[in-house]
């Protein structure tokens, strides 16, 4: 079974400017809409299925939520549906957004 494995902020950019990473926002639409990472699609029950069943299983799902707890759970989701590479932002966007700043 894949793990998910917890990633720090700047090895998630790194990976987000070196692969074709799939970047997930688990948040509140409201939230998303607000502010997000100018890379992330927004995760929720419009298109989770759809990413599950039609997103090659090889390429990288990264999830952020608000603070990175929600969204290992995200990130175990993926993983439990067969995706090779899950990852879970620590500290979530909260974090991030500070980072950016």
């Amino acid at each position: 079974m894949t793990q998910v494995q917890q990633i720090s902020i700047q090895d998630a950019e790194a990976m987000l400017e070196s692969q074709d990473v799939l970047l997930l926002d688990s948040r509140d639409p409201r939230d998303y809409k607000s502010s997000h990472h100018p890379k992330a699609m927004l995760l929720g029950d419009h298109n989770q299925e759809h990413l599950l069943m039609k997103t090659p299983k090889e390429r990288p799902v990264m999830v952020y939520c608000y603070l990175g707890h929600a969204s290992i759970e995200k990130a175990r989701m993926f993983a439990d549906f067969g995706f090779k590479h899950c990852y879970s932002v620590e500290g979530g966007f909260t974090a991030w957004k500070k980072q950016l700043q």
